[in-house]
């Protein structure tokens, strides 16, 4: 996971989300289309300037139009049948919410969309045109950017995070109703313990800057992305992971040693990662075991064959997910 797609938003605006950032991500790459590049807060633009992290990418024209027609039909489906995910969203009238003008102030730039997708937004009335693009409301935007943001990622033989939990369930659940050869996919998921300061808060941002130019901890993190990858491949390939495993272990307790800096004390943080997985690929236990040896199994994940290579059919890939919002306050 050396470069990232991140989303929903351009910016991060949550601090101590860019520390963990900082530690372990070699490249984050926001979706900033060169019309959005206008409306950057100027804090942000001194960051991104002032270290290596962050990289922003310029979304092209195919990869709108492919997420504006999957979007599309995601969306339909939930228009068609909105009880079926009224539980993932924090309303009880999906529809009205949705068509309702005054909740429709998320902005997605024109730059990330098709007229597929815009036409599909005013004709359903959960959409109107702004200066820039789409206002949408929140739980739109937000599905839309996923969607985009996957759909990058599997183009650059990459993978997607995000900080926002909120919509994780309900696009888990819609990527579930996905169909390889006419099989049913599953997701299965992966937590991966990673170590945090345990006053994170009081740290000023500078110096997670500077430790992140340091040599020694710049070939730490490479070779904790050399070893999660290929911890990640050997479970996607149905090999034994168990020699992998003992190298991820590794590395991450040699990068994790660079945070004493900040003092002996550090608190746990789950890196989770989701995968598509055929159901009748589900099968062996003795990766289940080995995984829940690393920081605590979430769902099922087993063998994958040959998914990503299935370019004709839409797929999940690799997708991650790290939220601060529940760190495990035990050392």
């Amino acid at each position: 996971m050396k470069s990232l797609i991140y989303y929903p938003t351009f910016e991060i605006n949550n601090i101590n989300w860019l520390k963990f950032a900082l530690l372990y991500i070699k490249e984050l790459n926001p979706i900033i289309p060169n019309t959005g590049k206008s409306s950057l807060n100027p804090n942000f633009i001194e960051f991104m300037n002032n270290n290596n992290l962050i990289k922003p990418y310029q979304p092209r024209y195919r990869e709108g139009v492919n997420a504006s027609l999957e979007a599309a039909s995601e969306i339909e489906t939930i228009l068609r049948y909105p009880n079926r995910f009224i539980r993932y969203l924090e309303t009880s009238n999906i529809l009205e919410d949705w068509r309702n003008i005054n909740n429709q102030n998320y902005e997605i730039y024109s730059d990330k969309y098709s007229n597929v997708w815009d036409q599909f937004c005013v004709d359903s009335g959960i959409g109107h045109s702004s200066s820039k693009g789409i206002k949408v409301s929140e739980d739109v935007a937000i599905i839309y950017m996923s969607i985009l943001a996957n759909t990058i990622a599997e183009g650059r033989g990459v993978s997607a995070i995000t900080d926002n939990k909120k919509y994780n369930n309900l696009l888990l659940a819609l990527r579930q109703t996905d169909k390889i050869d006419q099989q049913k996919i599953t997701l299965a998921s992966d937590v991966i313990n990673l170590k945090l300061p345990r006053a994170l808060e009081e740290i000023p941002l500078s110096e997670f800057i500077n430790l992140r130019q340091k040599d020694s901890f710049n070939r730490k993190l490479m070779a904790f992305h050399s070893t999660l990858d290929s911890y990640l491949d050997s479970l996607e390939e149905d090999a034994s992971t168990a020699d992998y495993l003992d190298s991820l272990q590794y590395s991450i307790k040699e990068l994790t040693s660079e945070i004493v800096v900040f003092g002996l004390s550090s608190i746990s943080v789950g890196l989770g990662v989701w995968f598509a997985v055929n159901d009748k690929n589900i099968t062996n236990l003795e990766v289940l075991k080995e995984v829940s040896s690393i920081g605590g199994l979430v769902g099922g994940v087993a063998s994958i064959k040959n998914i990503r290579k299935k370019t004709e059919t839409k797929r999940f890939g690799r997708k991650f997910l790290s939220d601060l919002t529940k760190m495990d306050k035990l050392i």
